[in-house]
C-alpha cells in the first residue's frame, strides 16, 4: 500500500514507542511527503528534543530512519497546483487518488 504523509504524522515518528514510530518503519509500505516536511522537522528539532528528551544522537539518527522509510519528494512536483491537478500528480507518481492529503 501507499501512503502520503503529513508533517504531523512525522513529527510523531521520533516518539519511539508510538504506534507512528512503528507503522512507518513497516517495509511493506509506500510512504511520500513532500521535502518541505523534512525541513519542517528540521526547523522544530528543538522543540521535537525538548518534548521526547532524544539526544542529539538520537535525533539525528531517527531523522536518517525517517528519510530512508519516507520517500520525499521535491517540492518542484507540488508548486502552483490546484487540488484538481494533485490527482494528475498523484497519478504520475503511481499513488492511487484516494492518498491525497492537504498539503
Amino acid at each position: 500500500m501507499k501512503f502520503v504523509v503529513d508533517t504531523n504524522i512525522l513529527y510523531t515518528f521520533f516518539w519511539k514507542t508510538s504506534l507512528t514510530h512503528r507503522v512507518l518503519l513497516r517495509q511493506d509500505l509506500g510512504l511520500f511527503s513532500p521535502e518541505f516536511a523534512l525541513e519542517e522537522i528540521n526547523l522544530h528539532k528543538q522543540d521535537i528534543l525538548k518534548k521526547t528528551k532524544l539526544s542529539e544522537k538520537e535525533f539525528k539518527e531517527l531523522r536518517t530512519d525517517l528519510a530512508i522509510a519516507v520517500e520525499f519528494l521535491p517540492i518542484e512536483k507540488y508548486k502552483n497546483i490546484t487540488a484538481k491537478d494533485a490527482f494528475y500528480l498523484y497519478e504520475s507518481f503511481g499513488l492511487p487518488w484516494e492518498v491525497l492529503v492537504e498539503l
